[in-house]
């Protein structure tokens, strides 16, 4: 629900949901405990990104450099991911749980492992619906490539799977449809054709979007900068960690391709590239450390040390200067607590936000179980006298023309107004 309403615009399922309701029963309603599910399901993707690696390869480094590569990254940790309340690190760990189940299957030919990618994806599924088939187009590819797939598709474990995730997640469907009619059709519109083939949420961009982002400092560990061309030398891998490297270069080039293709475009639509992409620039990254120790002796050591030393200074960037957000509708707990240690007085506010903001509807609640009286109110009701708190833009400057104002407070977005009188002049404001 939002706003004691069945929930219509944020359609996604409910799994990540439920679990932030039960941290918050479970702890309290704190800050912290909101964000627990996603902190939580980013360290478990570390823990299992190391351990899968190091168990299957026996390689100490790779293991060790990609998961330092993808805890160094301000994509994983920040906005919409490890930082806060959001679906996608959840959606990141089932995804990779699935894609590596697959990739078992692959190599050892155990057919269960397909039952494991069919529950992981159901889960990745309930998490945020068709945001989890990004990697399906790559684990086709690579089975094709490594003739994997007809065998696949006699297996009576895929269809299992299939059938497990048919029975779960279009159970919720038609359940929720059944409480709430018209809410498929939401689902529709927004999910699975609107955000894909409509720009939502005026998150547009060229196809090219995502490609110059991968140069971003915002996104990825300076250390990728120097290892994403490894990429190339990955394919000089032998063994597992050949297939390996080439698994994980066809799930991000594939998963590349599809976010490119839709028409919405935003940063953390790439995340579930990440564990892959970190995985073939270690990899070459070992290559290429191995092929110089070869023909330049102890001087690859020092050769060696550079992407290291970009990567450690990465992840302590990231660590002590990196911001949780980096728009205004995110901003709102920043400020109210501001206001709460530098003007402990202030608690009789307005807020003007309208829009759809789940972040300011936290907030308010949460500072108003606490002794706080926060409305949210029109613009045009604004009265002599309130004191407003807005992060908005066009409502910043609408206050700022209309009105003499005394500011209390203010922040990068923010600004906390005492509304004193209209400006001359101004008769309807």
């Amino acid at each position: 629900t939002y706003g004691g309403k069945p929930e219509m615009w944020s359609t996604k399922p409910p799994l990540f949901i439920w679990l932030t309701a039960a941290s918050i029963k479970l702890f309290g309603n704190h800050v912290w405990a909101v964000r627990l599910p996603a902190a939580l399901a980013a360290f478990a993707l570390i823990i299992f990104l190391f351990r899968y690696l190091l168990k299957h390869t026996g390689n100490l480094f790779v293991a060790f450099f990609s998961t330092l590569l993808l805890v160094s990254s301000p994509g994983f940790i920040g906005e919409h991911a490890a930082r806060t309340a959001d679906y996608d690190t959840l959606l990141l760990l089932f995804t990779t749980l699935y894609c590596f189940s697959f990739f078992d299957y692959t190599h050892t030919g155990n057919a269960y492992k397909l039952l494991y990618a069919g529950i992981f994806f159901t889960l990745a599924f309930l998490t945020k619906s068709i945001a989890a088939c990004f990697a399906i187009p790559g684990l086709v590819v690579y089975a094709t490539y490594s003739k994997k797939l007809l065998p696949a598709l006699s297996k009576w474990q895929l269809y299992a799977g299939l059938a497990f995730c048919i029975l779960v997640a279009g159970g919720y469907y038609y359940l929720r449809e059944g409480y709430n009619p018209g809410y498929i059709q939401a689902v529709s519109n927004n999910e699975w054709g609107g955000r894909f083939s409509n720009v939502q949420e005026n998150s547009r961009g060229p196809w090219y979007y995502y490609f110059t982002r991968l140069g971003d400092w915002r996104q990825f560990s300076p250390g990728f900068y120097f290892l994403l061309p490894l990429t190339i030398a990955s394919f000089y891998a032998k063994g597992l960690l050949g297939k390996l490297a080439l698994f994980s270069l066809t799930l991000w080039a594939t998963v590349l391709i599809v976010i490119s293709a839709a028409a919405s475009k935003l940063p953390h639509y790439a995340l579930p590239m990440y564990p892959f992409m970190v995985i073939t620039s270690a990899i070459g990254l070992y290559v290429l450390y191995t092929a110089l120790k070869q023909r330049v002796g102890n001087l690859a050591y020092i050769l060696f040390a550079i992407p290291i030393y970009f990567t450690v200074s990465g992840a302590f960037y990231v660590r002590y200067f990196i911001t949780a957000h980096n728009d205004n509708t995110v901003e709102y707990g920043h400020m109210f607590d501001k206001l709460k240690m530098e003007h402990p007085n202030a608690k009789n506010l307005k807020t003007v936000d309208n829009r759809y903001n789940p972040s300011l509807y936290y907030y308010t609640n949460s500072y108003n179980a606490n002794g706080y009286s926060i409305a949210n109110k029109p613009i045009a009701n604004i009265a002599i006298g309130d004191t407003i708190a807005t992060c908005e833009d066009g409502n910043i400057k609408h206050i700022e023309y209309c009105f003499n104002y005394h500011v209390i407070d203010s922040t990068r977005y923010c600004q906390t107004y005492i509304i004193l009188s209209i400006k001359e002049g101004l008769i309807d404001y």
